[in-house]
Parts: structure tokens; sequence; C-alpha cells
């Protein structure tokens, strides 16, 4: 090839076998009369993660004459004002608010209206939404429009302006709340949640989020054209479970996939907690529901879950899996596995999935070199299956059972 060739050619060329090996030895891609093309010299990275120091810089980059950056694709962009420092042993607690405020590096990214290829997955940390001036807002709203994925952690926003950032992604289809949303937030009626939001479909929530937030979805759920997928961390106490019964109850016949994570192995903790928990775990509005998932349980909530799925039949159901905290609760659960024997056996379902996971053999005090290491391990694996099938035999005639295993 010789610089004669239009650049437009090479470019094309270059596209065409961008990724393999042979490009990264292309001297074409090193001529300063073709900067455009230096972008195909690595693949492109899947995440640009910045924190308020790495913003500055990029931001410095990107305004050189010869930047490349705004060539480069990458489908989720992480931006953190993270130079905080957090009490944890009271996370909750918010940080010096007036040092905290001071940042503007995401407010300086914003408004920029930087243009790049499509984001698909969009996760905001440590941001006070009042330092975001009219033209950062104004710019998240007009060049985010191709995310799917929203995650929010430590943010500080009042509940209309968590509406309106929802609003304004309009291609929102999952939305995770992490810890710490919001430090702080205005005054609310259920009449103040609008957001009128057609393809958002999944909620996610984590490190067992405050109340408000999940009373906040429960009501924004009937703006939606229906919620498929709810994931929850939840620690038991009956507050907490009654929210969680609200969204589930909001969520109707509309949800498919229930996940639920029990932050604490004994809970409930008192009476009143598993009152509420029996009743979370009921879900009796949600017979659309195809699979459910509950990990970290103990033998109460095994057994209160047992008792919903007995008293409210759901009949779309194609996958349960359950993940139990240790291994010899499968000794010691008797009772429970003949109640859970009797409860699956009896269900007519269609080709149903029973999965139970359990602690790796890894997590026992033993150590083998990597060939006892493989055939313990196929021993492990074929001892459990075999004691969960001897556990539930009738379950077994009609479900397809499964044993996995996590580290």
């Amino acid at each position: 090839m010789t610089d004669s060739l239009p650049p437009e050619l090479i470019d094309s060329i270059l596209s065409h076998l961008s990724g393999t090996p042979a490009i990264a030895e292309c001297a074409l891609v090193c001529h300063a009369w073709l900067p455009s093309a230096r972008h195909h010299l690595l693949l492109p990275p899947k995440v640009l993660h910045l924190d308020q120091i790495q913003i500055a810089e990029f931001l410095h980059l990107i305004d050189s004459p010869r930047s490349t950056l705004s060539l480069v694709s990458f489908s989720t962009l992480h931006l953190a004002q993270n130079r905080v420092v957090i009490d944890w042993a009271n996370p909750a607690v918010p940080p010096d608010a007036e040092a905290w405020r001071k940042h503007t590096a995401v407010q300086d990214f914003l408004a920029r209206d930087s243009t790049f290829p499509p984001i698909t997955s969009l996760f905001l940390e440590w941001i006070d939404w009042r330092t975001l001036s009219p033209t950062a807002l104004t710019s998240l709203h007009s060049s985010y429009k191709s995310v799917k994925e929203l995650e929010l952690r430590w943010i500080v926003f009042t509940k209309p302006e968590l509406c309106d950032l929802i609003a304004g992604l309009t291609a929102l289809e999952k939305i995770t709340v992490g810890e710490g949303v919001p430090f702080d937030s205005a005054s609310w009626t259920a009449d103040s949640v609008q957001m009128i939001h057609s393809s958002l479909c999944k909620l996610v929530f984590s490190y067992s989020p405050p109340l408000w937030i999940i009373q906040f979805f429960a009501r924004a759920i009937r703006y939606t054209g229906g919620i498929v997928g709810v994931s929850i961390d939840i620690s038991g106490h009956r507050q907490q479970s009654k929210a969680c019964g609200e969204l589930l109850e909001a969520a109707g016949t509309s949800l498919r996939a229930l996940k639920v994570q029990a932050l604490y192995y004994n809970i409930p903790l008192s009476v009143d907690d598993a009152v509420a928990l029996a009743e979370l775990f009921a879900f009796p509005r949600n017979t659309g529901l195809r699979e459910i998932e509950l990990y970290g349980i103990g033998e109460i909530n095994l057994k209160l879950l047992l008792q919903g799925l007995k008293s409210n039949a759901k009949p779309n159901l194609r996958q349960l899996k359950l993940g139990l905290a240790y291994r010899d609760d499968l000794q010691k659960w008797t009772g429970n596995w003949v109640l859970a024997d009797e409860t699956l056996s009896t269900m007519l379902l269609k080709e149903p999935k029973l999965i139970l996971e359990l602690p790796s053999f890894r997590s026992e005090p033993w150590s083998f070199n990597s060939e006892g290491t493989k055939a313990y391990e196929s021993a492990y694996s074929l001892e459990s299956f075999e004691e969960v099938k001897s556990l539930l035999p009738r379950t077994a005639e009609r479900w397809k059972l499964e044993v996995e295993f996590r580290d």
C-alpha cells in the first residue's frame, strides 16, 4: 500500500482485519498520515471505568489534536466520583457532604456531551445529583439513549430526580440499585412517582436496599410495560419483607423470574419477621412465574417457600433453584426434605427442573494434588447427586434433578 490510497479505503481494509493477530504487526496503523486507523491496533475494551482523576486525564487526552479515543467502541461506561472516605463501621452515614459535593469530575464529563458509539450499560457511583448542571443532565438524556442497563451506587438524589433519570433513558430494560441509594431524599407520595417507561422490565436490589427504594418501584411498576424479573437481597426483617411483598404483588402475573438472596442464614429473626416472610414467599399473584431462585437459605426459609408453593399454585413454573448455605443441611433437614418431596412431586408442571446448589468440596478442610482433586471432585459430585435423589425420590420421578457447586 502507498500513501496515495484514500484513507477511507485503508481504514475499511483495517476494519475488516480488526481483531486478527496480523493487524498488530501492520506498520500502516502507525503512520502519522493515518491517525484514524490507530484504534485498530488493539481490540476495543468492553468497559470504560473512570474515577474522578481518570475522568480529568481522559478529557485531556480526548482534546489532544491526534486523539482517536472518540473512535474507540465500548459497551459499558462506569463513572465514579470515588475519592471519598467511608466510615465502614456505619456505611449508611454519608461522608462529609461539602467535601463530596466539591468534586465535579462526572459533571465535567457529562457536560462535554461526548459522542461515543452506543453505550448499553451505564454504572454511576458516588454522585450528588445537585452537582450536575442542567447541561450535564440534558447530555445524560440525549447521549445515552441506547443504555439498556443502569446501575446506581451511593447516589444522592430526590425521587423526582430518579424519575427523570429513568424516564430519560428510553431504552432502559434493567436497573440495579446498589448500596447507599440515596443519602437524602425529598418527601413524596405514591402519586408523585411518574415515569412512563414501556421497556423497563427487570429490577435488581442488592445489599439489602432501603425500604423507600423498594416501595418506590412497587408504585412505579404501573407506569411500565410489566416487570418480568426481580432479584433482591433480603435481611428478613418484617418491614423489608412487607415492602418486597408489595413489590411482588404490584408485579403481578407479568413476573417470570424471581431471585432472592437471604443475607442471614438464620432469618427470620422473630415471630413478626416470620409472618412477614411467609407472606412474601406465598406471592399469590405471581402465577406467571417460570423461574424461582433462593440462595443462602436456612431451614425456616425452605419451609416457608414450600408452604407458599403448596398454597398458591404456580402452573408455569419450569425451574426451581435452591442454594444451600451448608453441605450438611442435606442430612440435618430431614423433615423439610420430606415436605419438599411431598410438595414438589404433587405439582402439575410441564418438564420442571430442580437445581440444588451446594458448597464446593474445595471449601472442605482437605487438600489433594491435581489428580486427587479431580478424582475427589467427581466422587463428591456423584455422591451429592445420589444423596439428593434419595431424599427426593418422588420428585426425582417428575422433575429433572441437577446438583451444582459453588466455590
